[in-house]
């Protein structure tokens, strides 16, 4: 995926192929006109717009979803009609559209609107005596975690009977420009490898996603090979993921282009593979499992926490009509071992975060650095 995109929504990756997060609500022109299904004969119960529409956006979903074989679209298609009945104009599709969204059980492809068009289907929905207590639509959003306000990246260096653990905060992305963000991550990483820890911490707890590649570009000095990842869709991989040199990004398979998502000057490189805990909980998703996925199979590497939310596949942005931007999954984020990640990501060591002084995932990853060889004492 060019960038990732989560149920929250994610920043566009500008760029040819829309392959994404994990990628970020990137955005492909309509499909061609037969991929679009006829409606179904009782269609006159919608205005001919709306039908049109709806037709449209079953086509683009049906052509292009990675779990597109486990629909019935029989079924699928004529319920979603029958779910439009009176739909007049395209907004009153949605929650037609949102519906096959759902019905594919990715729990990751979703409608992603502008702030006019949510505005308008308020409005529709108030004007049509549809609108539900609350004046709500879209679901709620992902699993509670205590960090999932975090937005800008931190490092700490933690020191114990004269070790040093390096700690680095890894948030979802989106309050900073792309390179501002890398740079931000890898300032913290570079900094802290001056001061020669034994082990590190890179903390994903809360990180709900937003776009990888800064992610990758900033924490890459750690990831400890050069191809940490890839993307695989109905007809195998179509995008290997790199670092390389503070320089993140995809590599294209079989006919797809591969771009570069984000870079940081000076690269930093830390030598050797020491000893890394990432830590993940139920906030960790999309983009941000994207980059725990890029830490397994690491050797000497321990995933600490709760078991992520389960974002962790690849979408694609497809613009309808009028603007509304159909976010696919069309693919699974895969490790470098080849392991694909249909769900979500779990730990080694399952603990659950309580409130209070200490923070036991902090402490738990911290106690499991300091019995390994690189860190005993001197």
């Amino acid at each position: 995926m060019p960038t990732r995109t989560s149920p929250q929504g994610r920043a566009t990756a500008g760029l040819a192929v829309a392959v994404t997060m994990l990628a970020c609500g990137g955005v492909a022109p309509p499909l061609a006109a037969q991929v679009s299904p006829a409606p179904p004969d009782d269609a006159e119960m919608l205005a001919v717009e709306a039908a049109a529409y709806l037709a449209e956006a079953i086509g683009i979903i049906r052509e292009n979803a990675f779990r597109t074989d486990s629909v019935d679209w029989t079924i699928v298609g004529a319920a979603a009609f029958d779910s439009a009945a009176g739909a007049v104009v395209p907004v009153d599709t949605y929650r037609a559209i949102r519906y096959v969204l759902r019905s594919l059980g990715d729990h990751h492809s979703f409608l992603q609107l502008s702030r006019e068009l949510n505005e308008r289907e308020q409005e529709r929905l108030h004007e049509r005596g549809l609108l539900e207590e609350g004046g709500r639509t879209q679901p709620g959003g992902r699993p509670i975690s205590p960090f999932q306000d975090r937005r800008r990246p931190e490092g700490s260096l933690r020191e114990t009977e004269g070790r040093r653990l390096a700690h680095v905060v890894v948030p979802r992305s989106g309050a900073l420009p792309t390179e501002e963000f890398a740079a931000a991550i890898h300032g913290h990483v570079t900094r802290l490898a001056a001061t020669d820890p034994c082990g590190w911490i890179v903390d994903l707890r809360g990180n709900g996603g937003g776009n990888m590649w800064p992610m990758l570009a900033g924490i890459g000095p750690l990831i400890g090979t050069e191809r940490p990842g890839s993307f695989v869709g109905r007809d195998g991989p179509f995008g290997i993921w790199y670092y390389r040199d503070g320089e993140a990004g995809m590599e294209g398979v079989g006919g797809t282009e591969g771009f570069v998502g984000a870079a940081v000057p000076d690269a930093v490189e830390v030598s050797g593979l020491p000893p890394v805990v990432v830590l993940i909980d139920g906030g960790t998703g999309s983009s941000g499992e994207a980059v725990a996925i890029a830490f397994n199979g690491r050797p000497n590497t321990r995933f600490v926490g709760v078991p992520s939310a389960g974002f962790s596949t690849s979408n694609d942005g497809f613009r309808l009509p009028d603007g509304a931007n159909l976010v696919v999954t069309v693919g699974l984020d895969v490790d470098r071992t080849g392991r694909p990640y249909p769900l979500d990501v779990k730990p080694d060591e399952q603990v659950p975060y309580t409130d209070g002084e200490p923070d036991t995932q902090l402490a738990r990853a911290e106690e499991w650095l300091l019995r390994q060889e690189a860190c005993e004492e001197p």
